[in-house]
């Protein structure tokens, strides 16, 4: 769908990614947009941060702050299992940062180990707002009756039956997800297809 680019920003005078969208889908696009706004709404040490959000020879891109390191479900899966008292630690720092983004009003919806950036001195960053809805500012209006948004294995029982009216309390649920799996080196849920996974998850059936 897009490109990711390392590049040195001429104003700031630091390095920074820029996140280049190719898709010409009209609600993609939208979401992209929704994306640079609700970042732009979030300030925490612990949230990517966006500088700026534009159009360049007819493809969206956003300039973000660059992190280096790798994500959460790369560090798990070399890993496996981590001690509890780091999972326990890394777990708060990426509680705080979703608790920063509440208290803008904004709601991630696909909080997972995919979107968490690990810094090499361990630190954690979330990213990827792409499907997160924002209170107050007509949440539901990209989301549908019966439409799923989100990681079928991290999602609450409530979103994945509609995720129109999915609130903090879904990103609590997923963080709570992460810590299983950082403390068991598995996920709570598993199944041979999205559909068996988002079974199991209504129904409460751990494996």
């Amino acid at each position: 769908m897009g490109s990711v680019f390392l590049a040195q920003h001429p104003r700031l005078g630091i390095p920074v990614a820029i996140k280049v969208l190719h898709e010409r889908d009209p609600e993609v696009l939208v979401r992209f947009r929704r994306e640079a706004e609700v970042m732009a709404r979030i300030k925490d040490p612990r949230v990517v941060e966006v500088f700026e959000a534009g159009v360049h020879e007819g493809e969206p891109y956003l300039v973000l702050e660059y992190c280096p390191g790798r994500d959460l479900a790369d560090v798990l899966k070399e890993r496996g299992a981590l001690p509890p008292s780091e999972a326990a630690a890394l777990v708060a720092e990426i509680a705080r940062g979703v608790a920063a983004a509440h208290e803008a009003g904004v709601f991630h919806r696909d909080l997972k180990p995919a979107n968490v950036i690990v810094s090499p001195d361990g630190s954690p960053k979330v990213t990827d707002f792409g499907i997160a809805s924002v209170s107050g500012r007509g949440r539901h209006s990209l989301t549908e009756t019966g439409v799923l948004l989100g990681t079928p294995a991290y999602m609450s029982p409530e979103q994945a039956t509609d995720a129109r009216d999915v609130d903090a309390r879904s990103d609590v649920y997923a963080l709570g997800v992460i810590l299983y799996e950082c403390l068991a080196g598995r996920r709570p849920f598993s199944g041979p297809s999205a559909l068996a996974v988002l079974g199991r998850v209504v129904e409460g059936r751990a494996d």
